[in-house]
């Protein structure tokens, strides 16, 4: 269980190449647009039944960038699928209402000491907003596919 905060990031699909300018992402990728609270894990009210705890743990993540053990230490980010209406275009309807993302703060593990830091990696981007030439710099996080109950 946990408590959101303030908005705090939108996630918009996007191509993405490591080698020149991607297309944009095809409108039949059912990839909705997200919209990012901050989170922090719950507490009990006084006299409360207690609620589960967080415990982190180690997982192996491998992806177009290398492999990497990380330890998953917190939760930050609830993620909604929302609308999104830029002006003089078309509204952006949700696609999958039922699917979320929970985002959790990571740190390469200690307990595989003698895997490399992640190495600054160019890569070209293009979404709704545009083209875009960024470089990686570090681990963000790790976003999971969710489902939200939310309280009465």
């Amino acid at each position: 269980m946990v408590d959101t905060a303030k908005v705090d990031l939108l996630l918009v699909p996007t191509g993405k190449s490591l080698e020149k300018d991607p297309p944009l992402p095809p409108d039949s990728n059912n990839v909705d647009h997200y919209k990012c609270y901050g989170i922090t894990v719950a507490k009990a009210p006084k006299g409360g039944e207690p609620l589960p705890k967080f415990t982190p743990f180690d997982v192996k993540l491998e992806d177009q960038f290398g492999p990497m053990t990380v330890t998953v230490t917190k939760p930050t980010l609830l993620c909604n699928p929302v609308k999104k209406e830029r002006d003089g275009e078309g509204a952006e309807e949700i696609k999958n209402p039922a699917n979320h993302l929970v985002c959790y703060q990571i740190t390469r593990s200690k307990a595989v000491p003698s895997q490399s830091p992640f190495k600054r990696i160019r890569v070209f981007l293009r979404n709704q907003f545009g083209p875009e030439v960024l470089d990686a710099r570090a681990m963000g996080g790790l976003c999971a596919p969710s489902l939200k109950d939310p309280l009465p």
